[in-house]
């Protein structure tokens, strides 16, 4: 680290009970955290340990760091990220679904309906919603994963029967270019 982020750091350090107010203001150690959090943590019992050595501080105040992170929804969450192919969910399909309202439903409900049930899936690992274009009409995007064909044909025939609609798209991966999280710093 160079002696300028250090000068950095210092301050934000001595202030660290006050929380971040803007998402584009970072100093020095909020970027090391982020930066630290966004890849493969250490697997040592202490992983924030050597980022505090590195900037003078305990321990304890990277993880207060985090939390007021965490609390000013700089950091949603913290979780581990499985590599869903080695585990064993090699059938994977992303989903299109339209979102037509029921009688005295608007379509704001209706799509929060058929995305809250898609969402409680065990096989849907994650659903938005999108607007529509003309000629694609399915606003609500889910992606399944499932170890075997079978029970992907499952998971969709039951999500057919929850969702109350056929009116789906189903999009199988046949190839993947790139899967990566954003690096923000």
């Amino acid at each position: 680290m160079s002696e300028q982020e250090k000068d950095l750091a210092q301050p934000a350090a001595e202030a660290e009970e006050n929380p971040v107010e803007k998402a584009d203001v970072f100093d020095a150690l909020d970027r090391a955290i982020i930066k630290l959090m966004q890849g493969d943590l250490p697997l040592v019992s202490h992983p924030f340990k050597e980022l505090a050595d590195e900037f003078g501080i305990s321990e304890d105040k990277v993880l207060r760091r985090i939390e007021m992170l965490r609390d000013v929804k700089v950091i949603r969450r913290v979780g581990a990220t499985i590599n869903h192919q080695q585990a064993g969910y090699t059938v994977n399909v992303m989903t299109a679904w339209n979102a037509e309202p029921r009688e005295g439903e608007t379509r704001k409900s209706a799509l929060n309906r058929v995305g809250k049930t898609l969402a409680a899936n065990p096989c849907v690992t994650y659903c938005y919603a999108r607007h529509t274009v003309s000629g694609w009409e399915w606003p609500v995007f889910a992606m399944l994963h499932a170890k075997s064909e079978e029970e992907m044909n499952g998971a969709i025939k039951q999500l057919i029967q929850k969702v109350g609609t056929a009116d789906v798209r189903i999009m199988k991966v046949v190839r993947e270019w790139k899967k990566s999280s954003r690096q923000y710093f």
